[in-house]
């Protein structure tokens, strides 16, 4: 049930070929939520777009019982998985997704990596035995031992070498304990430094990039009601997305927001990082959201998105 270009089976069907009921709950899940995903122009499925609608479920505990995941086991631990492996397929994220190919990988997903090592099932050689070596026999060469004889009056006519008598040059005019006193003296070990702070000419406020949510009160929350309050008003006094957005291209350049807001600082040859979650909010809010650009702005709504966007992987893409 699943291979590309096979004709799609019903429940019973699937079930009376040999797929158990968690394969059929798991593939009929994961069908619900390709009928939710954004559409090319050829009405096709990209990866991209597939875990744009997975990052929209990602507390769904429907869809999480759906696919079968652990207790331990959550949506965006999944949703992340799925993106690494995605990366090293053909085509990446704009390749077209299929419902086999997240089946396929939910499998191997929930398998214990002690099963995915494949088994031999031709077994080891068995290195033969050495063959015995006989015991060597040598015959005697003579019947009688052979015996070495010394005589002492030889051993006492035996001269030793002339140079052994004599005592080195160095050494002839000393005593036998003199010492000679060390020439050198030993090195001090160098002193240990402990490292200096970076100095910085602004000092940023720390803030805490792990909270799980952004609630009202936080430097987080009241930095987007400072925002939300720097933008333009209609004539009814409301707040627009758009506004919203013209007021977080002034502040591109503002690294104590992005502290405040929890963004990662910037490395060498990367886009600032108040202009990516600015294009990240703008993709949101053309994609998703009613009125687009003309609806009425909140903090909440703005504050579920910066939490979203900082704790899942989706940011490389610069969606959520």
């Amino acid at each position: 049930m699943g291979a590309a270009g096979s004709v799609p089976l019903s429940a019973e069907a699937a079930l009376a070929a040999g797929h158990s009921q968690a394969d059929v709950d798991a593939y009929q899940a994961i069908n619900k939520l390709f009928e939710e995903c954004e559409r090319d122009a050829e009405n096709k499925v990209t990866r991209k777009s597939f875990l744009q609608t997975l990052a929209k479920h990602d507390q769904d505990a429907e869809l999480k019982k759906g696919l079968g995941l652990a207790e331990d086991g959550t949506i965006p631990a999944f949703m992340n998985a799925f993106h690494a492996e995605v990366g090293n397929l053909e085509g990446k994220y704009d390749g077209l997704a299929s419902a086999s190919e997240v089946v396929t990988f939910l499998t191997k997903y929930k398998t214990p990596a002690a099963d995915q090592v494949p088994q031999s099932s031709t077994p080891e050689p068995v290195s033969p035995e050495p063959a015995a070596v006989p015991a060597l026999n040598v015959a005697a060469a003579t019947d009688e031992p052979f015996v070495m004889e010394f005589s002492s009056v030889e051993m006492s006519q035996t001269s030793r070498p002339v140079t052994s008598r004599k005592v080195p040059a160095r050494f002839r005019n000393r005593p036998a304990t003199s010492r000679r006193p060390p020439t050198s003296k030993a090195a001090k070990p160098a002193p240990i430094r402990k490292p200096s702070r970076p100095k910085t000419s602004k000092t940023i406020k720390k803030v805490d990039n792990n909270a799980e949510e952004i609630k009202p009160g936080t430097d987080s929350y009241k930095a987007i009601e400072q925002l939300i309050g720097e933008a333009e008003a209609d004539a009814e006094g409301n707040k627009k997305r758009g506004s919203f957005l013209a007021v977080l291209d002034q502040h591109v350049e503002d690294d104590e927001l992005r502290a405040k807001l929890g963004l990662p600082a910037q490395k060498d040859g990367d886009t600032k990082a108040v202009s990516a979650f600015r294009g990240a909010f703008d993709e949101y809010v053309t994609a998703f959201t009613d009125k687009k650009h003309d609806g009425t702005i909140s903090a909440e709504e703005v504050a579920n998105f910066l939490t979203k966007y900082r704790n899942t992987a989706l940011r490389v893409l610069g969606v959520c």
